[in-house]
């Protein structure tokens, strides 16, 4: 009798442990598509200022300014794809005078189809491609993480500068779906 029952004890475990048992869980992975710009250090304004000479005879000398990175994140749809415009949103250049917006190429601690940069455009109210072929990436954030922006004056037509020629502009960037 004891051993019908350790054999039944054995079959039983035996049984168990041969017994087989799964579960599962469905799993819904969800990504949003993403478009965010901004400007580093700040989207504070800079100043591009005109120099007198200090000599009778030479030109005025122009400034510029390298402060400021394009940063920015994206995902796209599949198949899909974006660029970044600049434009002169607001205001306008005193005449005689350009806005030069020069690009160097990426750089930073970013990842992914970041584009390519490296443009430099004389700026209008007409948006112009500044980075092209982005896809999903983001470029890191601030200072030293995307691209690196240089804004400089020229002199387009010395005779039609004037004394009361200061203006403020506003310099848009836009992300664009293609």
């Amino acid at each position: 009798m004891k051993t019908a029952r350790w054999l039944c004890v054995l079959l039983l475990v035996k049984a168990c442990a041969w017994a087989q048992s799964s579960a599962s869980v469905g799993v819904n992975v969800s990504l949003p598509t993403v478009a965010l710009l901004d400007l580093a250090p700040s989207s504070a304004g800079i100043s591009l200022p005109l120099h007198a000479p200090s000599e009778a005879g030479n030109s005025l000398t122009v400034s510029s300014d390298n402060s400021k990175w394009l940063n920015f994140s994206s995902t796209i749809e599949s198949g899909g794809g974006r660029y970044i415009t600049a434009q002169i949103g607001a205001g306008s250049v005193p005449a005689g005078l350009g806005l030069r917006l020069a690009l160097a190429p990426y750089a930073g601690g970013g990842a992914g189809a970041l584009g390519g940069g490296g443009a430099s455009i004389l700026l209008s109210a007409a948006p112009q491609t500044i980075v092209s072929s982005i896809g999903g990436a983001y470029t890191g954030d601030g200072t030293g993480n995307g691209y690196h922006l240089q804004y400089a004056l020229e002199i387009q037509n010395f005779a039609q500068l004037k004394h009361d020629l200061s203006s403020a502009l506003t310099i848009t960037f836009t992300f664009v779906d293609l």
